[in-house]
């Protein structure tokens, strides 16, 4: 899944319409008010995550969790991701 972002959104003459952080990614677009906003966002993901994959591991299937690193452009835009997720299956 490919996830971009914008800062302020733009009409076709290139005016402000509406300012915000905003996360895109498929049909899909989160935005947040500001920059302190979206970065108390980003602080909450590692525990969402961790809960997450503990409700997959005791309810659903065993998965293992393997982290290694996340590289961003100047833009803060993903360009290298090495995080991801085992079914047990896989294993």
């Amino acid at each position: 899944m490919d996830i971009t972002y914008s800062i302020d959104l733009y009409d076709k003459d290139g005016d402000v319409y509406e300012t915000g952080v905003y996360l895109s990614f498929n049909d899909t677009m989160i935005r947040f008010k500001n920059y302190n906003e979206f970065s108390d966002f980003v602080d909450m993901l590692p525990n969402m995550r961790e809960e997450i994959l503990s409700e997959f591991s005791n309810e659903r299937r065993s998965f293992e969790l393997s982290t290694k690193k996340i590289t961003l452009n100047k833009f803060g835009k993903v360009i290298n991701s090495d995080y991801y997720y085992k079914s047990s299956k896989d294993i």
